[in-house]
């Protein structure tokens, strides 16, 4: 096979159904900050999905097809996988997970001692670690391009704390999981993966990759240095008639809402203030009609009827009905402008 590059990325698949589920961190692999305490979880005793469950993710969908112990088959959405498996849930692999090639399928498989360890990993509590190698090989005896190729991955995962998320509105109580990756030909990365122990999966995860790549002209990566990753939980649907497993929530309070401005009060048509800033206003308005009257927006009668208002107004006169019910209401929109 004719590409270490297209190991690179598979390994990181065989360390995650979080792995697609992979996570986001620092490009290197720098020391985490410390970790806060999140809510009180026991010990996760594994918890193999029932076959016939569907996960659906905002970028893929999984249907589990088969289970054997720490084995899970899944029938995928995935346009370069229509096949995958997970061991213990967090190794996830299969043909081209992270890389393609032009002329073969790049392969990972997980011997018996690296499963040993994986199932050593739960119950899930925090602090529990594990370190595992991985090979990622190709290989095309004949043809265009005959050979192999092969990428060395150590991968370790830690469960780093209990944390609560919120997806949708809803909280779930997760044990948040950090895996780290990196193959001998220099590709890294770094992800997260919060698991459910309720429902018993991934209903988040982050991961973004760093080092180098690579690169072949026959090898297609499916990430670069730099990519980030990131699939959320959109709806778990388990056989009908489960009881194992559910997928515990509670309602995140909703916001406090926000005190609504009162509304503006309305502007009378003319309130003048006493003394000469009353003066200055009244002779203010009566510009601005003699304005409106110059410019033809406003007839002379609507003019002197206005003129007059406005100083029966400012001298306290009592409006007559007859006034009230002749009143032009043209130039009413524009004196409160």
């Amino acid at each position: 096979m004719a590409r270490a590059a297209c190991r690179q990325p598979i390994l990181s698949a065989a360390f995650a159904l979080g792995s697609w589920a992979l996570v986001a961190c620092a490009p290197a692999l720098a020391a985490a900050p410390p970790e806060h305490a999140g809510p009180s979880l026991p010990p996760a005793e594994y918890k193999p999905l029932p076959v016939g469950t569907r996960i659906i993710y905002d970028d893929r969908t999984l249907k589990v097809t088969r289970t054997d112990g720490f084995l899970t088959v899944y029938k995928t959405s995935l346009r370069f996988q229509e096949w995958v498996k997970s061991y213990g849930v967090f190794a996830v692999y299969g043909d081209n997970t992270y890389t393609t090639h032009v002329c073969y399928d790049i392969v990972i498989e997980i011997n018996s001692e690296d499963k040993q360890k994986l199932e050593a990993f739960w119950p899930l509590k925090v602090g529990n670690k594990v370190k595992v190698e991985f090979r990622e090989e190709g290989t095309f005896p004949s043809g265009t391009c005959p050979g192999t190729a092969e990428t060395i991955w150590t991968v370790s995962l830690e469960v780093k704390k209990t944390d609560v998320i919120e997806i949708n509105g809803n909280r779930y109580s997760t044990f948040l999981i950090e895996e780290r990756g990196m193959g001998d030909h220099g590709p890294s990365y770094i992800s997260r993966k919060w698991y459910q122990p309720d429902a018993g999966l991934i209903i988040k995860a982050t991961r973004k990759w760093a080092g180098k790549d690579a690169g072949r002209p026959d090898v297609d990566s499916n990430w670069r240095p730099g990519d980030e990753e990131e699939y959320t939980l959109v709806d778990v649907k388990f056989p009908q008639g489960t009881k194992t497993h559910v997928l515990a929530a509670t309602k995140a309070p909703s916001a406090p809402p926000s005190a609504a401005a009162p509304p503006p009060a309305a502007r009378p048509l003319v309130r003048p203030p006493a003394g000469a800033t009353a003066r200055s206003d009244l002779q203010g308005q009566i510009t601005v009609l003699k304005q409106l009257r110059d410019g033809g927006l406003i007839t002379g009668r609507e003019f002197d009827f206005r003129k007059k208002d406005l100083l029966d107004r400012f001298v306290g006169a009592p409006k007559t009905a007859t006034a009230r019910l002749t009143a032009p209401e043209s130039p009413q929109a524009v004196l409160q402008a």
